[in-house]
């Protein structure tokens, strides 16, 4: 048997035994709960049925941007993501501008791009620009070989971030939009449940400690673990982060 013959086989036994193995830990149980599922957004549901008013949208969208593809989020039925296969979703830099200003947004704003898109696609997206005065910007950079720009809203409430509630967009030097993504909740103060009195009584005396909640975590993945036994990395945090 040459070398080369055998060294494809052992390696075929190895990858046949990866793969088996890897067969058995998948249905092997592991003696732990499966986690609970704490996702209080609202229409938590995995239904993809589409609203009429939003396929309409979508069709308008894809009619004036052929090339567009579409994904949608499970939660919110919102686009989680959409670019296109063939150039990008605006148009030149100077007609962006002119577009922005035709729309109410500042010519000068360097995310006119996607929050154009926004406000065209509302009934798409189920919300427009306002729902960034509930959310901050929580990162911002360029890519070093080719200029690309990303851009991250985080969706808050009360300063506190949401789960998963992130809206992202990748533009081109140039400001020409890549691609966009959205979780947002359109309206997160009706979606939180709560009246503003009762959202600042929970959130100025929790019902529970920080200590408390890390421990209910660890107990809910499985883990024996008691309050006292979690030592906070970082003491006399005051607003949302305490």
């Amino acid at each position: 048997m040459t070398l080369r013959r055998m060294t494809n086989w052992f390696g075929g036994i190895a990858l046949g035994f990866v793969v088996a193995v890897g067969q058995i830990m998948a249905f092997a149980p592991t003696g732990k709960p499966p986690t609970v599922n704490l996702d209080k957004r609202t229409n938590a549901s995995p239904s993809m049925q589409l609203t009429l008013e939003r396929q309409q949208a979508a069709t308008q969208l894809q009619s004036r941007l052929p090339s567009a593809r579409i994904y949608y989020d499970r939660v919110t039925g919102a686009p989680s993501w959409i670019s296109s296969t063939i150039g990008f979703l605006s148009g030149p830099p100077d007609l962006e501008m002119q577009r922005a200003g035709q729309l109410g947004l500042a010519t000068n704003d360097q995310h006119r791009a996607i929050k154009a898109l926004l406000v065209e696609n509302s009934l798409l997206f189920g919300h427009g620009t306002e729902v960034l005065t509930n959310a901050a910007i929580t990162r911002e950079f360029g890519t070093a070989h080719n200029g690309m720009r990303t851009v991250v809203w985080q969706q808050q409430l009360d300063g506190i971030r949401v789960f998963e509630g992130l809206l992202i967009g990748h533009m081109t030097k140039r400001g020409e939009l890549v691609n966009v993504s959205s979780h947002f909740l359109p309206d997160i103060v009706n979606s939180s449940g709560l009246d503003s009195a009762t959202r600042s009584k929970l959130e100025n005396a929790p019902p529970i400690s920080a200590r408390q909640a890390v421990a209910n975590a660890l107990t809910n993945l499985g883990e024996t673990i008691t309050a006292d036994g979690v030592i906070p990395a970082v003491s006399g945090s005051a607003g949302p982060e305490k």
